[in-house]
């Protein structure tokens, strides 16, 4: 940075260049110096493998990315899901803000992915039957019938690969509580269904807990 510094006070025809590099990394040593960048491991009930990567500066707007998922999305990968397991994923992104040390807000919007699995329909109707909450068909009048891979008409079978997704927007909001090395986090998301059939399946509603460092 002294090298920057010369070139400035030198009036050189590259000063503008080098203003521009001292006050990167003026702002990078601040980070450092204040611990801005915070990483969290985020657990949510459904999704229990998560993380969180963002920026707290103390006197701008910083921004922030998360993501969690369950090992249901693995089984997946390897087409061993059945009807009742419900791979799911979460994803946001949004801004951070200092209201008072030790004590950040953030929010920003997210979407939600997760998967069912048969095509669902009662004998003689052509309806289609969502999934419950739990994941399995939602057949509150018994109209379903169980039956396997090989007979030919059953309406859904445990063993069915058949993968359907259900999609959420999913706005998160949370407070951040960072100091020293330590941060914590508090997320709230709220999930509206792109299709209201199967709002139930994927939730209205989602809290998280994230424990980590700040650097």
């Amino acid at each position: 940075m002294p090298l920057y510094r010369q070139i400035v006070e030198n009036d050189c025809p590259s000063r503008l260049l080098a203003q521009q590099q001292i006050n990167r990394i003026e702002l990078l040593l601040n980070q450092r110096k204040n611990h801005s960048r915070v990483f969290t491991y985020e657990y949510t009930k459904d999704t229990p493998i998560g993380f969180s990567y963002g920026k707290y500066n103390m006197h701008k707007v910083g921004g922030f990315f998360g993501m969690s998922v369950n090992k249901n999305v693995f089984d997946m990968m390897r087409n061993d899901c059945t009807v009742g397991d419900m791979p799911e994923v979460n994803v946001n992104f949004g801004w951070t803000i200092k209201i008072a040390s030790p004590v950040w807000v953030f929010f920003g919007p997210g979407a939600t992915v997760k998967c069912y699995y048969g095509d669902y329909k009662p004998i003689g109707l052509k309806d289609k039957i969502y999934p419950n909450k739990d994941g399995f068909p939602n057949d509150p009048d018994n109209k379903l019938v169980v039956g396997s891979d090989q007979k030919e008409g059953s309406v859904y079978t445990n063993n069915d690969t058949k993968a359907n997704a259900a999609w959420a927007i999913s706005p998160v909001a949370g407070i951040a509580v960072k100091y020293s090395y330590f941060a914590l986090r508090l997320t709230y998301q709220y999930r509206f269904a792109m299709d209201t059939n199967l709002k139930d399946f994927i939730g209205q509603q989602a809290f998280s807990v994230g424990v980590g460092v700040s650097f």
